[in-house]
């Protein structure tokens, strides 16, 4: 089984920066923020962390390193073999195995924080629930992704938002729920319906 590669943070926006002479134009920085961090990006940088979140005709399919190198050929930008590298050196992409223990591990050190809107379920398929916004494309998710979603950010991690909500039913794990979760970030992440924090734990250098 291949690993997925997750881009981690919050995109807040691009930022001219001073040129370094007349004979320069202004060099744009892409920042993102990462827990109580702010890191800046170049347009390399930023262009395969954007990439690694997915296309949104293969929202379903989680991206593996293969597949994102695929990704920024067809967007010509350079070799991204050590830019990945360098951005999983710096937390802002991660690979994780959507299996067991692997799961229980990325959930643990990071956070779900939900984007867009949650539109709720369908008539005709009642165990199939929309998030996003009316007037872009949305992810469509089971019951146990949609009440992780709704109610992720409120734990210090995704690890026990999934106890919590195990808690709650009876027939299914955190475990399980983990392996679910990371499952689903496909299609979370592709349609902008959410994205990936790394928690307060994982920024103190402990683990739960």
């Amino acid at each position: 089984m291949t690993s997925t590669i997750i881009p981690v943070g919050q995109f807040i926006g691009a930022f001219s920066m001073p040129a370094v002479d007349e004979a320069h134009q202004p060099q744009a920085a892409y920042s993102v923020r990462l827990g109580t961090s702010t890191l800046d990006l170049n347009e390399q940088e930023f262009g395969v962390w954007v990439l690694a979140r997915g296309l949104l005709e293969d929202q379903q399919k989680p991206v593996s390193a293969a597949s994102l190198r695929s990704l920024v050929r067809r967007a010509d930008l350079d070799d991204a073999t050590p830019t990945i590298a360098a951005l999983i050196a710096r937390r802002l992409l991660t690979r994780v195995m959507p299996v067991g223990q692997a799961a229980r591990q990325f959930c643990e050190a990071h956070q779900l924080m939900p984007l867009g809107v949650g539109l709720g379920n369908n008539r005709a398929e009642l165990l199939r629930f929309t998030v996003g916004n009316p007037e872009f494309p949305r992810a469509h998710v089971t019951a146990a992704i949609y009440d992780l979603w709704a109610f992720s950010a409120l734990s210090a991690s995704l690890w026990l938002a999934c106890e919590q909500a195990a808690k709650l039913d009876e027939e299914i794990s955190a475990l399980d729920l983990a392996k679910l979760v990371v499952q689903a970030l496909p299609a979370l992440l592709a349609t902008d319906a959410a994205y990936i924090d790394v928690c307060s734990t994982t920024l103190s250098g402990k683990t739960s």
